[in-house]
């Protein structure tokens, strides 16, 4: 959500500064004459100031909102055994579950419990879905595989 609204933003704040460029540019040439005459250029430009004001405001209210927990954290070991450690129980290709629980022990965090899996490369996660709890993506799964299904069906079935 930021870093979209960052992005555009700027966007918009290159489009204006090149626009801004073009109006007070002198002309040369037919053409360049007659869009300067209709305006166009100073349309473009109050166009993308007004988007930079609004996606300003934008990025603003995103970075002073409050931020909720994206019920994700990923941890770095600097040693094998330690990683070990904290993976001790491994989950096992039988397993139905792909995570090790993990508990704190001391108060105040001693009724927390962790499930914890091996993280996989920062480029294959996509960050603005942290959120998606794995029940949930089981449930998409679920329907998407039960469309599909009826689809097939649907569609191999014979009219006699």
């Amino acid at each position: 959500e930021w870093h979209k609204a960052s992005q555009d933003l700027r966007m918009a704040q290159e489009q204006r500064e090149a626009y801004a460029y073009l109006v007070n540019q002198l002309r040369i040439g037919f053409f360049q004459r007659v869009l300067s005459w209709l305006g166009h250029y100073q349309k473009k430009y109050e166009r993308y100031k007004a988007d930079v004001a609004r996606l300003s405001q934008e990025v603003s209210y995103i970075e002073s909102a409050k931020k909720g927990l994206s019920g994700a954290a990923f941890v770095t070991f600097e040693m094998l055994n330690n990683r070990n450690h904290f993976l001790k129980e491994k989950p096992r290709w039988y397993s139905l579950r792909s995570y090790a629980y993990f508990t704190f022990g001391r108060p105040p965090f001693a009724s927390v419990t962790l499930a914890c899996t091996r993280a996989p490369h920062p480029t294959d996660v996509e960050w603005k879905n942290l959120h998606i709890t794995p029940t949930m993506q089981k449930m998409r799964g679920g329907v998407l595989i039960l469309v599909l299904f009826v689809a097939m069906i649907t569609l191999v079935t014979p009219v006699t």
